[in-house]
């Protein structure tokens, strides 16, 4: 099965799959046009100027809610980012104890502050897990530092 069709220009055309082609319905205009391909049909669309008019607004419109909706997934992700790495810092840069992350006044803080993003929650489990992960990450970058100056003594 393909893609979900989303052009506008569809609801004007009527498609016989078995003679593959689409027929307008525009003021009973009848035109018939080979095929089903969206920009074939709205070059013909152009002789009908308010439908056409009306298509162009419409996928317009969609396609600014699919780019909000990537931007604000995206944003969400970055956000997501950015506070577990400031708990990460409380534990490792500061030396908050790591029981501070389950503690109920702070997770209800995280609550707001990730108010409208669909995450997964924070908890001592993850920090302890992300700190590990990046403290190998900072062991294996200082150690091929290490070995580039040993090789170019």
């Amino acid at each position: 099965m393909g893609r979900k069709k989303s052009n506008f220009v569809y609801k004007y055309f009527i498609y016989d799959e078995h003679q593959k082609h689409s027929t307008c319905t525009v003021n009973d205009c009848g035109a018939v046009i080979k095929d089903n391909h969206g920009t074939n049909l709205l070059k013909h669309m152009k002789k009908h100027p308010v439908q056409y008019k009306l298509i162009l607004q419409e996928n317009s419109a969609e396609s600014e809610e699919h780019v909000e909706g990537n931007r604000k997934k995206k944003s969400n992700q970055d956000f997501e980012i950015k506070v577990m790495d400031e708990c990460i810092n409380l534990v490792t840069t500061c030396g908050r104890p790591l029981t501070l992350i389950d503690d109920k006044p702070f997770q209800k803080i995280l609550d707001m502050a990730k108010a409208g993003c669909s995450h997964s929650p924070i908890n001592s489990h993850k920090i302890r897990e992300a700190t590990q992960n990046k403290a190998d990450n900072l062991c294996d970058d200082i150690a091929s530092k290490i070995k580039k100056k040993t090789y170019k003594s």
